[in-house]
């Protein structure tokens, strides 16, 4: 059982706070590698979260690999998030407020997975062809902003 699971055994769906990773993931071209979740039908960056005592790197590439497939490099940080969007509530009835390390990385090995447990697709897009922001999971949208801003960060949001 992992920690989520256990605080959920004795919180239910109240409130928890949680601090999850995720990946500005971007291929040689700089497109962003970008994860349709299956629960939202919703555009999001792969990430999840740390589980105690790991360092927020390894988390990075732990998640990147269950979730897309890939190997990735994890440079630096592109952005903290936290803030009055980091409140979110899931299907199940699980409600969280997430304060989120966005790091940069880029594709080393593997092609992205076509489908999984929690999401329908994935797709690397350019600044040019990227969807609507209201096809993006609410959470996210601010990480997204920040990325097709092209400036070089870190954001602290």
């Amino acid at each position: 059982m992992d920690y989520i699971e256990a605080v959920r055994r004795r919180l239910g769906h109240d409130l928890v706070i949680t601090i999850g990773c995720g990946g500005v993931i971007e291929d040689p071209e700089g497109r962003i590698l970008l994860q349709r979740r299956r629960a939202e039908d919703l555009w999001a960056v792969p990430g999840g979260l740390i589980e105690p005592g790991e360092f927020v790197a390894d988390a990075m590439r732990r998640e990147a690999l269950e979730e897309t497939g890939l190997d990735v490099e994890v440079g630096g940080l592109f952005g903290v998030y936290s803030g009055p969007e980091g409140y979110a509530a899931y299907a199940n009835g699980d409600r969280v407020f997430s304060v989120m390390l966005i790091m940069r990385a880029r594709t080393l090995t593997g092609v992205p997975r076509a489908e999984g447990e929690g999401f329908l697709a994935h797709r690397f897009f350019s600044r040019e062809e990227f969807p609507d922001l209201e096809l993006v999971w609410g959470h996210q949208r601010r990480i997204l902003v920040d990325w097709l801003s092209g400036e070089a960060g870190p954001f602290l949001r």
